[in-house]
């Protein structure tokens, strides 16, 4: 390869396309692909045998106000990235990075679905309305069925909780973000209302917790007292 690089048949580029795959077995095929193919084909013949496995997705700091962001992506997902460029610096009459890209794309997504985003947009449209913070059902509702949560209700406890799963054990609230869920504090079949106070924001796992808590404790309680067991039975203490 070397020599092929210093007779001027190799650039580089190339070889750094097929370095992760070149061997002292099959270096004499790759150098006649490199000399014969362009970079773009040279690519597509690495990859055809190329035992890369994606990566997790990961953001590195590299200064005080920006990050790396390292992904894996399909050609798929590389064909709606370059669309969206393509689109997105049309609207602007002007060329965009991918960083200008995605960001424009997450707000627009965000602003349509993301329930913290429409709630706060709600909150703006209701600037003229004093909605109270305990705005319960219909006072002459005696049943205890499940009713539909009215909207404004669940913006208010989304801002409340700011789109986070509200469980706190030592002091310690959960983090997650992603897959939340509305809780009654108060069963709905115990009377429960739809009020701001009794629904709290969870994530799927704690919702689970609360409901199944005395079992969940109970085989908790179990497994430490077998495990306890145990090891007064290794030690050999009766």
């Amino acid at each position: 390869m070397k020599e092929a690089i210093d007779a001027g048949e190799v650039g580089l580029a190339k070889l750094r396309k097929v370095s992760s795959v070149i061997t002292s077995e099959n270096k004499s095929e790759w150098i006649e692909k490199s000399k014969k193919l362009s970079c773009r084909e040279l690519e597509k013949e690495v990859a055809k045998v190329s035992t890369y496995k994606p990566r997790r997705d990961f953001w590195q700091r590299i200064n005080a106000d920006y990050f790396r962001l390292s992904i894996d992506t399909t050609e798929g997902f590389k064909a709606l990235a370059e669309r969206a460029q393509d689109v997105y610096s049309k609207k602007c009459q002007a060329n965009k990075t991918l960083t200008e890209v995605f960001e424009w794309a997450l707000n627009e997504e965000l602003t349509k679905h993301d329930p913290l985003v429409k709630a706060e947009r709600a909150k703006t449209k209701m600037k003229s309305v004093t909605v109270k913070q305990s705005v319960t059902q219909d006072a002459g509702s005696t049943d205890n069925k499940r009713q539909h949560i009215p909207q404004d209700i669940l913006n208010q406890v989304v801002l409340r909780d700011k789109g986070r799963c509200s469980f706190q054990k030592h002091g310690r609230r959960c983090h997650h973000r992603r897959f939340l869920d509305i809780h009654h504090i108060k069963p709905v079949h115990d009377g429960g209302q739809n009020t701001v106070e009794n629904l709290a924001t969870l994530c799927e796992t704690h919702h689970i917790y609360l409901h199944y808590r005395e079992e969940i404790e109970r085989s908790l309680a179990l497994i430490r007292r077998l495990r306890l067991d145990q090891g007064i039975e290794f030690l050999g203490v009766e």
